[in-house]
């Protein structure tokens, strides 16, 4: 996920900011989730991690901040997670959820 000149995402099961201008990481994290997918949303990333981990974090390129962690789902989750009308919908292999996200 690209936000203001630096790009969030999933190296294997390490989630990393980088540089986009030069290429280099700006912090690295393991934050337990295996592999994951994300979306940007008024200053934070939302992430849902394939073992069905969902986790809140600043989009600060200076520091890894995490703000909230909930356990959703106990089986693979390999969908994005989507934001809509305040409600943010998750999924895993069986279920589809609907989470109030407004704030």
């Amino acid at each position: 996920v690209y936000v203001d000149g630096y790009i969030y995402g999933f190296d294997n099961s390490t989630l990393k900011s980088i540089d986009a201008a030069t290429g280099e990481d700006t912090w690295k994290e393991r934050p337990g989730l295996g592999h994951g997918s994300l979306f940007y949303a008024d200053g934070k990333l939302v992430i849902l991690g394939e073992r069905g981990t969902l986790l809140l974090i600043d989009a600060d390129p200076s520091e890894f901040k995490e703000l909230a962690r909930a356990r959703i789902f106990n089986s693979k989750c390999w969908t994005v997670p989507t934001l809509s009308g305040g409600r943010l919908f998750l999924r895993d292999e069986t279920e589809l959820l609907a989470l109030d996200f407004k704030g």
